[in-house]
């Protein structure tokens, strides 16, 4: 029998054994992606795009996302994925591979189209050079074809057939709408939303999942509300996402998704839900929760031997 003394020394040695291990499967299920075929080849013709920022060390998660979108929603897209200044070669020719009619705007590109927009507009300058979830919002309303458009993190995945985004992208409903966060991540207070921009703020959005107006989208405004509140003067975390909460809430159309679009720390998801957005302390349930729900949809199962 092993003391309780010896067995914590045990657990402890075995740590980073585990650590190693578990990380050598999320690369290898993260990989697998790779090898999935998109259904179709070629952009749709006009109309909403999704767009999706991505890095270096997220890019394959961004393209679970996206492979799982493509098959709910069974119809081509027009794709467009912005690389947020650390896409290599490689990586960017992987993912035109894996979308083939996928528009990809590398960071150079990007920033030279914006200079000359953003000269007017210093504070959202100063801030999408400092924080990548900018473009989100900067990058997606400059290269957006259409009025409407969808942004989606990297850490999401979805499950089943996304209905209301698809209603939406249709016309049937209309304004800004976004997954609600497992608690309030808001970096400016109600009253000094309301006494500095004269908005009344919306409770706990989190733009995982993004569905956008491009009239919300107003530069001025934006750079009015960096230059007036808190949000430049501190950590820029949920920066970027607090100014999403303030232009949509001075649109005032629109809101947060149903629950079954989920965002919490939770191991597994709810049996009905059709989307989940895995941030923060969440991602390791991409691996354990989310790939395990999809991988059966995007991938037929292995022959048993």
């Amino acid at each position: 029998m092993f003391t309780p003394s010896v067995r914590r020394w045990s657990s402890l040695f075995r740590s980073p054994q585990r650590a190693a291990r578990t990380a050598r499967d999320h690369a290898l299920a993260l990989a697998r992606i790779e090898s999935w075929v998109c259904p179709f080849r070629v952009a749709a013709a006009g109309g909403i795009s999704v767009h999706l920022v991505t890095s270096s060390r997220d890019w394959r998660l961004g393209a679970w996302m996206l492979a799982s979108w493509i098959h709910f929603t069974e119809r081509p897209w027009t794709v467009v994925i912005h690389d947020d200044g650390t896409l290599t070669d490689a990586t960017a020719a992987s993912l035109q591979n894996l979308f083939p009619a996928a528009r990809i705007i590398r960071r150079k590109e990007a920033d030279a189209a914006l200079e000359p927009v953003l000269l007017a507009f210093p504070f959202c300058e100063t801030l999408r050079s400092d924080d990548p979830s900018a473009l989100k919002l900067i990058d997606t309303l400059h290269f957006a074809p259409a009025e409407r458009f969808f942004v989606f993190d990297s850490d999401v995945l979805f499950f089943n057939y996304p209905r209301e985004l698809v209603d939406w992208a249709e016309g049937a409903t209309s304004g800004c709408w976004f997954t609600e966060a497992a608690e309030e991540q808001s970096l400016v207070s109600p009253a000094e939303a309301r006494d500095e921009v004269g908005v009344t703020v919306w409770p706990r959005v989190d733009t995982g999942i993004s569905l956008w107006q491009k009239a919300a989208l107003d530069l001025d405004f934006m750079d009015t509300a960096l230059a007036q509140t808190s949000l430049l003067r501190g950590s820029l975390e949920h920066a970027a996402q607090t100014l999403a909460m303030l232009c949509a809430a001075r649109f005032r159309q629109g809101g947060l998704l149903p629950r079954h679009y989920e965002v919490s720390r939770v191991r597994a998801a709810a049996d009905e839900v059709i989307g989940r957005h895995y941030p923060g302390t969440a991602r390791e349930r991409f691996f354990e929760d989310g790939l395990k729900r999809v991988t059966p949809h995007l991938f037929i199962p292995d022959e048993p031997r």
